[in-house]
Parts: structure tokens; sequence; C-alpha cells
């Protein structure tokens, strides 16, 4: 597997292949979806409806602040497990993306080493940028026969979602739909085929998530709102690579801001 240790190196990895689906992780995780992740072990023994229950509840809550939940007749599943999906809630869809560029910034973004640890877990401080040849890519109607946590399916089946979400258009994103009914009855084996992996050292992150940022790949790039806005502000002043101040660009003076008081 190789390492980069900058956005140039991984650039001339990937852009003479194909075409390619990318995932970028802050460590060498399994690759496997939220639903499945560890920290839900238990909650998932102790409840065998997790996955339903956790989509039911996001919807009954999430339709205030999103008018396309609210749709009360025939609520579409698939489409909330795609939103969900980019807030935050454990589903059984995994973030994928077209644009490698994206993918390398989820790898490195808010990752801080002065140095490399040492011994044999330094690996495990990696980040990981996943690579795989681009699949057959379906739409909804593909998935509408069943609800997401009735997804019985024996392979992994990848989903180009058509939601006008702004996050999902910024990121160019793909999901990948985790196969079985329950959701645990297939683990991390189902993604290994075609896939690989291009590594960065914990100490090298920082570094290229600066590149990326003066490239126009950054945290407003990606989540496009106000709460984004003022996170990178202030990134860039800690990162000391914030050139102009708000006086210069605003083009007024101290004098002129007070007006004639």
């Amino acid at each position: 597997m190789p390492y980069v240790e900058s956005v140039e190196q991984f650039v001339s990895l990937v852009e003479n292949t194909g075409p390619q689906i990318f995932r970028g992780q802050t460590r060498d995780w399994a690759v496997l979806p939220g639903i499945l992740r560890p920290t839900l072990a238990d909650a998932r023994q102790r409840n065998p409806e997790l996955e339903k229950n956790l989509l039911q509840r996001f919807r009954l809550n999430a339709a205030a602040y999103i008018p396309v939940l609210e749709r009360t007749e025939k609520p579409d599943w698939w489409r909330c497990a795609a939103i969900a999906q980019h807030h935050g809630l454990p589903t059984r869809l995994l973030d994928w993306t077209r644009n490698a560029l994206t993918a390398l910034y989820f790898a490195v973004a808010g990752k801080h080493a002065a140095a490399n640890p040492a011994g044999p877990d330094a690996a495990a401080q990696d980040s990981v940028v996943f690579c795989r040849p681009l699949p057959e890519v379906f739409t909804f109607g593909k998935f509408s026969r069943c609800f997401p946590w009735m997804h019985a399916d024996r392979q992994v089946m990848f989903l180009q979602p058509d939601v006008t979400h702004s996050r999902i258009f910024s990121q160019s994103s793909l999901f990948s739909v985790h196969p079985g009914s329950p959701v645990d009855k297939v683990g991390a084996e189902a993604y290994a085929a075609d896939l690989q992996a291009i590594r960065i050292r914990a100490s090298d992150c920082d570094r290229i998530q600066i590149g990326l940022a003066r490239l126009g790949v950054h945290r407003v790039s990606l989540f496009p709102d106000a709460d984004s806005v003022a996170s990178h502000v202030v990134w860039e002043v800690d990162r000391r690579i914030d050139r102009l101040s708000d006086r210069v660009m605003l083009g007024i003076s101290d004098q002129e801001s007070l007006g004639s008081r």
C-alpha cells in the first residue's frame, strides 16, 4: 500500500487510473457502515430493530428542518436514509465519492500529529483513502421494493442519490448499501474485492489539508453553510494562512466604519 506525503503525490497516483470511487478515513478502520460499528454492538444486541428505529426517530424529529421528510402519505425511507447518513445517523449506507480530493480531505481533516507514533501500532494511526473501480450504480428506484432495514441482497450494491441536498451535491456523493437482513449478517469481507488503499502518515495530514484548502477543497466547499464558514475562518487563522484582514477585505478604515460619530 503506497504512502503519500503531499497532494501532488496523491494526484499522481490516481490521475491515470480508470474511473474510480473513493473513501477517506482518518484511521485504518474496517470498511463498514455506521450501523455496524463496534460502538453500537451493545445497542444492536438489546434492540434487533435498531436500524429501523433510528431511521423512524430521525424522520419524526428532523422533518421540521428538512422539508423533503415531511411527506406523510408515503414516506420515502431510502431518501430518508441518504439524508440521515449525511447528518451523522448510523445507517447501512457507507459514504463514497467520485472526487478523489474530497476523499483525501476526509482522510486528513482535523488530524494533528507532531511526529509519527513509534512501534508496531504506528500504522494504525495512518489515514487511508480507499479506492475501487467505479461499480454499477443504481438510483432509488432499484431499492424501492423494500425498506432499508429489510434489504436482504447478498452483495454490496451502490446507490446514486438524487436528493437535492447541498452536502450530497457538494461532496459528489454516492453510497454503498450494505447487504443482509438483519444488517449484521454480513461483515467487512463484503467490501474486500477490488479495494486498494493509499496511506497518509499522521504527521503529513495537516500539511496536506492546507494544500487542499489552497485548491479550494475545504470545509465550506463540502459543507456549505454558515457554521462551516465560521469553522473554516477560525481554522485559517489557527494555521496562519489567513492572508487578508477584515479591514482590507471590506475596503474600509476604522475611521470610516465609525461613521460621523
